[in-house]
């Protein structure tokens, strides 16, 4: 699932980009009166946009981890135990795994790991072996 991910991001990033550009340039006729150094401005600043929207879009995915955090944190002391995580399959069976300091419960960065781990899970048990 990381793989992916990152193909993702990256092409979530890039393609869009490159692909504006390349349309502006063939469909208007301009390619040949733009310099160089004015492609160069045009690739910083559209890197610049697409950046942005890249980092909105991480945010996202952070905040969604914080809104599943909370609803798991039904005692709402900062921590999910393994009673909180019972009705969630993937997460009871990656629980002790992801619990790296053995207390019994997972941290917020426990949690975003053992999240991790359970698409990684998911994804070996879709993938044929």
């Amino acid at each position: 699932m990381k793989s992916m991910d990152l193909i993702i991001k990256t092409a979530a990033t890039y393609v869009p980009f490159l692909g504006a550009m390349a349309a502006i340039a063939f469909l208007t006729g301009i390619s040949s009166t733009i310099s160089a150094l004015e492609w160069i401005y045009l690739i910083v600043i559209g890197s610049v946009i697409i950046g942005g929207i890249y980092w909105s879009l991480d945010l996202d995915v952070e905040n969604q981890r914080e809104e599943l955090f909370q609803r798991f944190d039904t005692n709402h002391d900062g921590y999910i135990s393994r009673a909180e995580v019972a009705g969630a399959r993937d997460l009871a069976l990656v629980f002790d795994q992801a619990d790296e300091d053995h207390d019994g419960r997972l941290s917020r960065r426990e949690f975003a790991e053992a999240l991790d781990v359970c698409d990684w899970v998911a994804d070996r048990e879709t993938r044929p072996v």
